[in-house]
Parts: C-alpha cells; sequence; structure tokens
C-alpha cells in the first residue's frame, strides 16, 4: 500500500470533531496566521504551554497547602478543647487525635 492510499484511508477515516480539533490545535500554533508553523511560533507555545502547567501545579500546591492548615487548625483547637475542659478521653474522642 503506498503512503497516498494509507493517507486517504486515514483521512475518509477521521470524523468531522476530530478534522474541527486538529483545525484547533494548528491555528492554536500558527500564531501569525501564516499556514506553516515555524520554529519561533513552536517555541513560543511550549513555552506558553510549560508557564500554564507551572502555574496549574503551584495553584493546586497551595490549595492542598491551604486544606492541610486549616485541618491541623481544627486538630490544635479540639485538643485545646480536650485540654481546657480536662475530661477523659471516653467524654470527648481526643485519643484519636494526633498531630
Amino acid at each position: 500500500m503506498e503512503f497516498e492510499d494509507r493517507r486517504e484511508k486515514l483521512l475518509d477515516e477521521i470524523s468531522e470533531e476530530e478534522i474541527a480539533s486538529i483545525r484547533s490545535t494548528f491555528q492554536e500554533y500558527d500564531i501569525d496566521g501564516s499556514g506553516g508553523i515555524s520554529k519561533d511560533e513552536m517555541l513560543k507555545l511550549v513555552r506558553k504551554r510549560s508557564q500554564d502547567r507551572k502555574d496549574l501545579i503551584e495553584q493546586k500546591f497551595e490549595d492542598y497547602v491551604a486544606a492541610e492548615q486549616e485541618e491541623l487548625q481544627r486538630l490544635q483547637m479540639e485538643l485545646e478543647k480536650c485540654r481546657s475542659q480536662r475530661v477523659s478521653a471516653q467524654k470527648v474522642n481526643c485519643s484519636n487525635l494526633v498531630l
């Protein structure tokens, strides 16, 4: 099977949604709209995507740290409550508090 035959077969099997996705991606890479993708355009896009990923990772980490700090504060408040009331671990469940 020749390359052209394979290419035609592949193109026949691609859905309209896949074609739209390919076009959209190509247009994202073809920053100047020239119909081609230059080395400079490729580098700009790679740098932008790298920065976007870095920003996303940093945001997720900040969210994780904030949630952990909230949980630590909650546990510290529970522990202080147990200490201030001077009750046994059976009345206020302090036995499972781990800091």
